[in-house]
């Protein structure tokens, strides 16, 4: 018996199923539908650097599958277990303050967000510009 997946896009419906192990589900939904909203607000974080990140899940993907116990050396070599770090408050999310601020919306350049935030807008919150698109960003410490 195969193992099934899918997942249907909540902003524009498209359903993307029986995907490989190799495939990505996202590059598929970009095909499907490239002129949906969600896919437009990923499409810099995601599809701009995709080999490195598809490069990376790869990687961990292997550490894991490879690890004679079921990935816990892969686990613990991120260090799940270790203290998170204090982020400095000039560099917490303005939404959630949780996490470290790393998007910058476009057109406008204003940087106050995560990624999980950034997600749940539509406009700036500085401003209150329509987003247009996003762009990852790293702020130096």
């Amino acid at each position: 018996m195969s193992e099934r997946n899918w997942c249907v896009c909540e902003h524009c419906s498209v359903a993307i199923k029986d995907w490989l192990p190799d495939e990505n589900p996202l590059e598929k939904h970009a095909r499907e539908n490239p002129q949906c909203p969600f896919v437009a607000r990923i499409n810099t974080l995601f599809f701009t650097n995709f080999e490195g990140y598809k490069a990376a899940v790869n990687s961990m993907a292997t550490k894991l599958s490879s690890s004679a116990k079921y990935g816990l050396d892969a686990l613990q070599e991120l260090n799940l277990n270790s203290e998170p770090k204090e982020i400095p408050m000039e560099y917490v999310c303005k939404v959630c303050y949780n996490k470290e601020i790393e998007i910058a919306f476009l057109p406008c350049s204003h940087a106050v967000v995560c990624t999980q935030c950034a997600f749940q807008l539509q406009s700036c919150a500085v401003c209150k510009a329509k987003v247009q698109s996003v762009l990852r960003i790293k702020l130096p410490r």
